[in-house]
């Protein structure tokens, strides 16, 4: 709305897309977070005495709280009847609507002008980590800065991150030589235990960087900022610079870029009829692989919920010592796993993914959820990044769809059934990522039933079960294209596999 005051904005942990990004992810609902969040807003929003428990101690005065009786509050609660059903609107638009188009940030943020700092996580338990897709959309003589790396909702709020959101609004807000003030450095670690709910591991530090500008003139100090790169990816947040934080904020790889998305040099595996990745594809007719779809996974998440658990803190375990992670693997006969050899060198990627497949199913609609990891030379296996598409939403947008960004129309109009046993090409867009695959590591690439590997997100996935087949030949070449920077290589050894909202198991064939 270009309000004359503002001066800039730092959005953290957003959305691109209200029905794509968290609501509906590939055209299923998101019956886990989404759903809850919707239902907790209805929750608050109901009148006194049932909605939030302050407005009631605010009627009826709370002198320990600082609140007079309050009439005006008493009579507002007879608006509260006009709250909308959200869970009604839900549960009534599978397909895109109106409802959710003006809601959307990636419909919005052409109209921003101010200068913007976005910082966001690939793997955020809310918002789900579909946030890079708005940096193209703002306009293109709009300052936009964004910092993306692995890590939870509260990760833009990491030491690292708080030093340049205070840069960010020095040089644009203030308009002063940026500097972070001493009563923040001071209280940073204790902050930290706070939000974490728990003390820094031994050997990690909640230090906030060392101010960049200091000594310089606010003039010279701006232009060299406004000459840096404006894409920072930071790599391995929870290891720290030397291996030993535990999960906590930090890391110690950083790239920098010029712009969104990052120039790559998309590399395109097959998947093969023996169950590996190959740069070629397999001559020859259709050998596909074959596994159920089981409807039923996508009730579960990779999170325990025990007593204690906080998917904030640095290695989340319950009150009972037990890790909150529960992320197990699919029956083999439940899944589709593909693996690439060892890999002779790091491979960085940065970006989304799209895995363009031949799927055929007994069934006239399927789930599919794809999930990329990276299997360590020590024999775990590292959570990266997922995608998902019910088949029958597999029509693009043409102008939205970018080579490695598939954007389904979701429109009720373009729902296409597929026909029972017969071959059909889909793309299913991977959310996007930032990960170095260190050399002596795999590619694995697992198509199976939505569900298991989210910590909070759950699916309202088709019942029952269904044969499902991935064609591996090049009658019907299934693939995976990967965003791989050339040229560019860790500085840092493999990290503990302890990292921020990135949860590891032991790898199974």
């Amino acid at each position: 709305t270009q309000p004359p005051s503002l001066a800039a904005i730092t959005p953290l942990s957003v959305i691109a897309d209200t029905a794509r990004s968290v609501l509906y992810p590939g055209g299923i609902l998101n019956n886990g977070f989404a759903l809850d969040f919707a239902q907790g807003r209805m929750a608050g929003a109901r009148p006194a005495p049932d909605g939030q428990s302050w407005v009631q101690r605010k009627i009826d005065g709370d002198a320990e709280a600082g609140f007079a009786p309050d009439e005006q509050c008493a009579a507002n609660q007879r608006l509260h009847g006009q709250a909308m059903d959200l869970v009604e609107q839900i549960d009534s638009a599978v397909y895109d609507t109106p409802d959710y188009a003006y809601l959307s940030p990636q419909r919005l943020v052409g109209d921003i002008e101010v200068p913007t700092l976005m910082v966001g996580t690939w793997q955020d338990e809310q918002t789900g980590g579909q946030w890079p897709y708005l940096i193209d959309a703002f306009p293109a003589d709009t300052y936009v800065r964004a910092i993306g790396q692995n890590g939870a909702h509260i990760d833009p709020l990491g030491p690292e991150n708080i030093g340049a959101l205070f840069e960010f609004l020095d040089f644009f807000v203030a308009e002063r030589v940026p500097t972070v003030p001493g009563i923040v450095r001071g209280l940073a670690a204790t902050l930290y235990s706070e939000i974490l709910g728990s003390a820094p591991p031994a050997g990690a530090t909640a230090d906030i960087p060392e101010d960049r500008f200091t000594g310089e003139d606010f003039a010279t100090a701006k232009a060299a900022y406004l000459a840096e790169d404006r894409i920072i990816i930071r790599f391995d947040n929870g290891a720290g610079p030397n291996g030993t934080q535990g999960g906590f904020f930090g890391g110690g790889e950083t790239m920098t870029f010029p712009s969104w998305p990052v120039v790559t040099d998309p590399t395109e595996w097959f998947l093969t009829p023996d169950r590996t990745l190959s740069t070629a594809a397999t001559d020859g007719d259709d050998d596909p692989v074959g596994y159920t779809y089981n409807g039923s996974w996508g009730e579960r998440t990779l999170w325990s919920n025990g007593d204690g658990c906080s998917e904030w803190q640095p290695d989340p375990v319950c009150n009972d010592g037990a890790s909150c992670y529960v992320w197990e693997q699919a029956p083999a006969g439940e899944r589709a796993t593909f693996t690439s050899p060892v890999l002779d060198d790091d491979v960085v990627m940065v970006g989304g993914g799209v895995v363009n497949l031949w799927l055929a199913s007994d069934a006239t609609d399927t789930d599919v959820e794809v999930l990329l990891t990276e299997v360590r030379p020590d024999g775990q296996e590292v959570y990266v990044q997922s995608g998902w598409l019910r088949a029958s939403h597999r029509a693009l947008d043409e102008e939205l769809s970018q080579p490695l960004m598939p954007w389904p129309t979701h429109l009720e109009a373009d729902a296409q059934p597929l026909v029972p046993g017969e071959f059909t090409p889909m793309e299913v867009g991977i959310f996007p990522f930032g990960q170095i695959f260190r050399a002596g590591s795999k590619i694995r690439l697992t198509i199976a039933s939505p569900g298991g590997n989210r910590i909070l997100w759950k699916f309202d996935s088709l019942p029952g079960t269904a044969a499902n087949t991935v064609g591996t030949s090049t009658a019907h070449p299934s693939s995976v294209l990967l965003p791989v920077v050339s040229g560019t290589s860790a500085s840092t050894p493999l990290p503990p596999c302890v990292q921020r909202a990135q949860p590891c198991r032991l790898a199974e064939d």
